[in-house]
């Protein structure tokens, strides 16, 4: 089997379909698909501008959390690649505000970028224009980017743009979805049987032809209809399918959804209980898992890999913020959803505090009593750092541990001064403080029976001591 990519020619992750001919692919540049060997020949023939939007079309499906689509309808790629095709300049710029705000744990993160692979993103057909879009968004002051071989960052002006094209594409796409389970439910009545034309379906709910098959393609996979056609132009609603329309029509009133209440077909003690079931799993507590501990860091990288280094070697699975955000199944969640899916899955949060900024009183607001770090620059958490810390402690103070490098003397911050800070280094007795919070946390560490835990971990040499400009030569900034 070859491991790659038949879409850009890769090494990628892929899988045969036991039972089946078919083919799962993981690719880096264009996401998560599926393939036949029928596409595989017909895909050869494809010119190389077309071959660059079904690559577009497969990241756009990982990058919203979707379904792995299955490429093997000649006509429903088709009609994407054309989709594709005719996407404006504006409408490619905002899929690249809304790819770097999806990936940015906060404001200032610099994303990563390689022009080659990534460049799908913005669905352009080859570098060279993504490089135009690129320097339009630098242009309108929405990105920072700094040099060929530096990644991309979002400036204040990007992130709201991203906030508000995202709202307006979220919330869209999602009504229309449930309009289109519902309506489907409507005319045919609930009956599982009775196959509606997709087209016309589409045009009764206001969507495009394009719109329509995604929308047939996205709920087939989801198991809500069945087609009598590969190309998806006749559907019929599934059994799941019904579920799904009545459980959107309970959530949401007339007037919000514009589908009335007389259109549910189920009895009403059938309605009973669906809602009686959801509501008893949304109370059932998902208890978390005693070996996993969510780390958040700031741009301290030697500081994370001694922590990660450290939690591994007492049998504890650290977790990332990056695998935080795909748990949540949000495009791009707040960071209080963030913190919220991390208490469901990890059993405690520890809140790695490192001196990546500097910071003092302005000398107009120095009293006689202020201490030196009030008086002079010293070193400071992240700004993320210090607030998702206050979130946190909100939320679960109890599972919530505050760790500053020993040796570092970072500037302490006031909310937090009162509460005991584990003041972290190469000395066993620092570790083991560790180790007990983490128990008191409720985690099941793994120590009494082993002690390389106590040399794991490089505390010490991830100190960044701090010079003041005056004591050190500052070396003039190459042009």
């Amino acid at each position: 089997m070859k491991n790659k990519c038949i879409l850009c020619g890769e090494v990628a992750e892929t899988t045969k379909i036991e039972q089946k001919s078919e083919y799962s692919v993981k690719c880096r540049t264009c996401g998560e698909y599926i393939y036949d060997h029928f596409f595989e020949n017909s895909y050869l023939n494809m010119p190389k501008e077309e071959r660059a939007m079904i690559s577009a079309f497969t990241r756009e499906f990982s990058e919203l959390g979707m379904e792995p689509p299955k490429l093997d309808n000649p006509d429903y790629l088709e009609v994407n690649i054309k989709k594709y095709k005719n996407k404006t300049i504006e409408e490619k710029l905002n899929n690249l505000i809304l790819y770097l705000k999806k990936k940015s744990s906060y404001l200032g993160d610099n994303i990563d970028w390689d022009e080659k692979k990534d460049y799908p993103i913005t669905y352009s057909p080859n570098p060279q224009e993504f490089s135009k879009i690129r320097d339009l968004a630098k242009s309108r002051n929405l990105i920072y980017w700094r040099s060929a071989d530096s990644g991309l960052e979002l400036t204040g002006d990007g992130w709201e743009k991203a906030e508000i094209v995202e709202k307006e594409f979220v919330l869209g796409i999602k009504e229309k979805r449930d309009q289109f389970i519902i309506k489907l439910n409507e005319l045919s009545r609930g009956n599982v049987d009775e196959f509606i034309e997709s087209i016309k379906l589409g045009e009764e709910i206001g969507i495009d032809r394009e719109t329509t098959f995604n929308f047939v393609r996205y709920f087939h996979q989801k198991g809500y209809i069945n087609l009598r056609t590969d190309q998806g132009t006749t559907i019929s609603i599934t059994s799941k399918g019904i579920d799904e329309a009545e459980k959107i029509i309970s959530k949401h009133d007339e007037n919000e959804i514009g589908w009335p209440r007389k259109h549910n077909y189920r009895s009403d003690e059938r309605d009973k209980n669906i809602m009686k079931k959801e509501s008893n799993s949304d109370t059932t507590e998902k208890k978390a898992n005693p070996k996993k501990v969510f780390v958040v860091h700031g741009r301290n990288l030697k500081a994370r890999d001694a922590m990660f280094q450290f939690l591994r070697s007492i049998d504890i699975q650290p977790i990332e913020w990056e695998e935080a955000i795909s748990l949540t199944k949000n495009a791009s969640p707040f960071p209080q959803q963030v913190l919220d899916k991390a208490f469901e899955i990890a059993q405690a949060i520890i809140i790695l505090i490192t001196g990546d900024d500097l910071a003092k009183l302005r000398d107009e607001h120095i009293k006689a009593n202020d201490p030196d770090y009030e008086r002079k620059y010293s070193v400071q958490a992240r700004p993320n750092v210090i607030f998702e810390a206050g979130l946190a402690l909100g939320k679960n103070p109890d599972r919530t541990i505050l760790v500053e490098l020993e040796k570092e003397n970072t500037r302490p911050f006031s909310d937090i001064h009162g509460r005991l800070l584990v003041k972290l280094s190469n000395n066993p007795k620092s570790r083991k403080v560790l180790v007990d919070r983490l128990e008191n946390a409720g985690c099941d560490v793994n120590y009494k029976s082993k002690s390389d835990w106590m040399e794991t971990g490089d505390f010490d040499g991830a100190v960044i001591e701090y010079i003041p400009n005056g004591d050190r030569k500052i070396e003039p900034m190459k042009k």
